[in-house]
């Protein structure tokens, strides 16, 4: 007759750890999205920019006179003085009025689910460019995504236990 010993581990409390991780889960989606949002934003809203530096409300006018002449002029409107520097194509945008840094959301769409973007009309433009429009992407939210990245599946893998 062999000796056998049993020992029976039971736990019966899974739901609140299931609970607990949810919510710790959660709570670092929306630790992420805030801190894309809010990098986002500082790309726009920091300088070095390296683009070219204009007179704000000034446009330049082209035409070809009746004769064929060609004319070229700077007009400016109002009375702007102040110059701004653009961004570079590959840059964030640069803040002229502050509508675009101002549109940033990050919402709760469910359980670990956040969205973070901008609802500026021309958000989308500026991130991905435009060729029809000659505008060259001027990246702010993908960036912001990579830099976050690595820290955020870090952080899912330490509270799932991997």
């Amino acid at each position: 007759m062999a000796n056998e010993t049993e020992i029976v581990l039971e736990y019966s409390n899974f739901a609140a750890i299931g609970a607990q991780m949810a919510r710790e889960i959660d709570a670092e989606c929306e630790r992420t999205a805030t801190d894309i949002q809010a990098r986002a934003m500082l790309a726009i809203q920091n300088p070095p920019k390296s683009g070219r530096i204009y007179e704000l409300g000034e446009q330049q006018i082209s035409f070809k006179t009746a004769k064929g002449k060609e004319v070229s002029f700077t007009a400016r409107k109002g009375q702007a003085s102040r110059l701004h520097q653009a961004s570079a194509p590959g840059e964030a945008p640069a803040t002229d009025t502050g509508m675009l840094a101002a549109s940033a959301y990050t919402k709760k769409v469910g359980d670990a689910d956040y969205e973070t973007g901008f609802t500026a009309e021309y958000a989308a433009h500026l991130e991905f460019g435009a060729p029809k429009a000659a505008i060259a992407p001027r990246p702010f939210l993908r960036p912001a995504v990579e830099a976050v990245k690595e820290r955020f599946l870090s952080a899912i893998r330490r509270i799932v236990g991997e």
